[in-house]
């Protein structure tokens, strides 16, 4: 079970499209004491070169500028650029308010840290990837996937012997829950369902947390938290994620939910379903009997131990 199991002892690396809940996951996840070995930036909510420089800066505020950024692909293995969200109107609204928050953000400016330099492109993001888990322990590896699959697919096509190396967990699908993108699709998947399916059906070990735990349940829950903190001083985390939560209250929604599942076994359980992807819309099916990809579905979503971990984590340091 992937969920709650140490991973402060894990070698965990995040690959996200950078939203503004990919950065209150990770913020999350360091205030628990958890510094990723490794971030690599995927197509999706922002575009890769927006999404590389703000978890430098995030990074930077929460004093890990040393975490090496690799910015990875910038469109789906089909080669289009439906990888990205600007050109549906509300895509191209999120990206404006994520950037002007940004701008605007108390966060380090790149030219006022020493930060890696980040290499640039798919086959980099794969590389990274592979080369952070193959140096792990065995069984120490953790990937944490926040965005669409195409740095990972891409990993798994170049070197066949990751899935040995690492377990993955995926913040994506629509298994027991409507979707929230075409079709009945949810969207990191539909936007590179290619990628989806190779990544699903590769045999990977593999735990999706699908829009039925991962989703928008706790939010008014952790507004209020952050609210009844007023202004109250915070170590930089904390500091990041009731800024992130006040410019976008669903920033503690979806993939913060993941995150949280690393740190407490409570908030989500798991249960071994096959699916199936369909490699041109994204759609994942449960099936019934052997013809799919069998996974950990994470089951179950607990929000009162989900406030108290984000609220642990917002307030530890002050």
């Amino acid at each position: 079970m992937v969920n709650g199991d140490s991973v402060k002892d894990s070698v965990l690396i995040v690959d996200t499209d950078v939203g503004f809940d990919d950065l209150f996951g990770i913020a999350l996840l360091i205030s628990h004491g958890v510094k990723p070995a490794l971030i690599t930036t995927v197509h999706g909510m922002a575009s890769t070169k927006m999404a590389a420089s703000s978890v430098r800066r995030l990074l930077a505020h929460c004093g890990q500028p040393t975490v090496a950024v690799v910015q990875g692909a910038e469109r789906g293995l089909d080669g289009s650029k439906g990888g990205s969200i600007a050109d549906q109107e509300w895509g191209a609204d999120y990206r404006k308010q994520f950037e002007r928050f940004m701008h605007s953000a108390a966060f380090p400016r790149e030219d006022e840290e020493t930060s890696v330099p980040s290499s640039c492109g798919v086959q980099e993001a794969a590389d990274a990837i592979y080369e952070r888990a193959k140096s792990a322990p065995d069984g120490k590896c953790k990937l944490l996937c926040l965005g669409p699959l195409t740095n990972l697919a891409v990993a798994l096509d170049s070197y066949p012997d990751l899935p040995s190396h690492v377990e993955v967990v995926v913040m994506g699908g629509a298994v027991r829950a409507p979707g929230n993108a075409a079709g009945n699709a949810e969207l990191n998947m539909h936007l590179d369902p290619v990628a989806a399916q190779k990544v699903v059906h590769s045999g990977i070990k593999l735990t999706m947390c699908c829009l039925a735990t991962a989703n928008e349940s706790g939010k008014e829950r952790v507004v209020e938290a952050f609210g009844k903190l007023g202004s109250q001083q915070l170590a930089p985390a904390g500091d990041a994620m009731r800024a992130l939560v006040q410019e976008m209250p669903s920033a503690s929604c979806y993939d913060p939910v993941v995150c949280a599942g690393l740190l407490s076994r409570k908030i989500w359980e798991t249960e071994a379903v096959t699916v199936c992807v369909n490699a041109a819309t994204g759609e994942t099916t449960e099936r019934l009997d052997d013809g799919g990809a069998r996974i950990a579905l994470a089951v179950g979503f607990s929000v009162d131990e989900y406030v108290d971990v984000v609220m642990r984590g917002a307030t530890a340091g002050r």
